[in-house]
């Protein structure tokens, strides 16, 4: 497996996490891969500010960018359509983690106490749900609506000669006589 990170992994992890070498690291457990999409702005932001922080520290923390390399999640039934909608991690022991568990996963693993103290709070028993629910049903839904605008107005605009719209193109051609019944 290739490890999707422009940055060379410090933990020897390969995509999948499986390294041996890795169970050592500052802050916490070792051996989680994430998979998120770095075409997604909000997405990437957020996990390479994570990034940042577990390079920096040598954390045991491995990504999978999802919009170029296909997620390996298939063995625990999460499709690609899926992997797009929400946040994915797979721990060291091969257990599947969703949405704000898998950033509960994250913050665990970074070496800042802030992120423990957070990972905490989002665990309270009377927390949790609130947060899985308003993630699932207003966040992930949001930020994925957005992001498959987006790229659908990205590749109207790229399919589009000159960058114009179809108005545009329509007074240009009749300003040039080219138009429909121009002859």
């Amino acid at each position: 497996m290739t490890q999707t990170s422009e940055r060379p992994d410090p933990t020897g992890a390969d995509a999948q996490g499986a390294s041996a070498e890795a169970k050592d690291g500052p802050g916490a457990a070792p051996g989680l891969t994430t998979f998120y999409n770095e075409a997604c702005p909000v997405c990437s932001a957020e996990i390479n500010h994570y990034r940042d922080e577990a390079d920096a520290a040598g954390a045991p923390l491995a990504w999978v960018d999802i919009s170029t390399e296909g997620a390996d999640l298939a063995r625990h039934g999460v499709t690609q359509e899926m992997a797009y909608r929400r946040l994915y991690a797979v721990d060291e022991h091969d257990t599947l983690l969703v949405g704000v568990d898998a950033f509960i996963a994250i913050w665990r693993r970074l070496p800042k106490r802030r992120w423990h103290l957070l990972a905490d709070a989002v665990s309270l028993p009377g927390v949790h749900p609130v947060m899985s629910w308003g993630y699932e049903h207003v966040a992930a839904r949001a930020i994925y609506g957005w992001n498959k605008r987006r790229l659908a107005r990205e590749a109207r605009e790229r399919r589009r000669p000159s960058g114009r719209s179809g108005l545009a193109r329509r007074r240009a051609a009749r300003a040039t006589g080219d138009g429909p019944g121009d002859g």
